[in-house]
């Protein structure tokens, strides 16, 4: 025996290439995931074009949600929030047309409050401080133009 030939694994032949039309024939139910694909594709651009349009108007409007989780971060410790776990959160939420894909709500939840919990200081308040600023000078120059 030789010892060499011990740790290759055993020589396999290489794959035969089918066509798309065979691999339909064997199994229908390529085609409609196929065709599925494509939706979900385009779909995905409609989506991402979205997000950066209002990743953009998210820039300079106040981040009310995320002052208020700053305080709760201030607050409440990353392990007390273990605690307050509701009853049916081990429970998977479907995602996707046809729920083919669970996602737990706890580990969904965990992932968004470590997001939440990212988020810089100066980033929530500046962009908050700068909104709040322009409003401000907006008012104060409606109000110099009046004629009282």
């Amino acid at each position: 025996s030789n010892e060499d030939g011990a740790n290759q694994p055993p020589a396999t032949t290489p794959a035969r290439s089918y066509s798309q039309a065979q691999l339909d024939e064997a199994n229908p139910i390529l085609a409609l995931l196929r065709t599925r694909l494509a939706t979900e594709k385009s779909d995905l651009k409609t989506w991402t074009r979205w997000t950066t349009i209002l990743s953009g108007a998210r820039l300079v409007l106040p981040k009310t949600t995320e002052t208020v989780d700053l305080l709760e971060n201030v607050l409440i410790k990353p392990g007390d929030i273990e605690r307050f776990k509701a009853p049916n959160e081990d429970e998977g939420v479907g995602l996707g047309r046809e729920d083919d894909v669970k996602v737990s709500r706890y580990e969904m939840r965990k992932r968004m409050e470590k997001i939440a919990r990212s988020q810089p200081l100066s980033w929530i308040l500046g962009t908050s401080f700068g909104f709040e600023i322009v409003v401000l000078g907006i008012a104060a120059w409606i109000f110099q133009r009046r004629d009282f």
